[in-house]
Formats: C-alpha cells, structure tokens, sequence
C-alpha cells in the first residue's frame, strides 16, 4: 500500500504553493476498476478530517482497510495491491470503496 499526501502545503520549500484544499469531501474513481492487480484510490478533504477508507466486495463484506487515521485537508491517493486484511490476493471482480 503507497500512501501520497500533498507536500508542501504552506509552499515554505520555495516551490510553488499548493493549490487551496478543496470544498468538499470527495472520493475519486479507482483506476482500474474491475480491478484485476492493484488500483489507486484517490480522496480529497476540504479540511482535518479522522478518516476510514474502506474496501468492500459486491457482497458488502469488507475486505480490507485502506487508510484511516487523522489527514490533512488537500488530495490524498492509495494504491490497494489487491489483497484483502490477511494479505491473500483478491478475485478480480468489482470492488466498493467507502471514505
């Protein structure tokens, strides 16, 4: 699992500054879904949220946790590797995400 936050926030480094965090929260599309290998799922909070992004198959059985904890406001992307809480690789098939 690869977890991407947006750097810089404050654009202190010298780069240019971040873009303002966003007025909604919002949960992208992953790609690629169906998802046959890995995916990335990518989330933006329109401030500190305490979050849960969830996996769920068709059935609505959760398969895996993604992220949870304390993030900051901005755009945020995980790769899911397509293994469920146990670490066995998942059926391809469609898949749920729940933020």
């Amino acid at each position: 699992m690869r977890i991407t936050r947006s750097p810089d926030p404050a654009g202190v480094a010298g780069g240019p500054a971040t873009p303002p965090p966003p007025r909604s929260f919002q949960l992208g599309r992953a790609y690629p879904n169906p998802v046959r290998q890995s995916t990335t799922i990518s989330y933006q909070l329109p401030k500190a949220s305490n979050i849960s992004l969830r996996v769920y198959n068709v059935l609505g059985q959760q398969v895996r946790v993604l992220d949870q904890g304390q993030r900051q406001a901005g755009t945020h992307s995980v790769r899911w590797d397509g293994r469920d809480e146990a670490g066995r690789q998942v059926s391809a098939g469609v898949y749920l995400f729940r933020l």
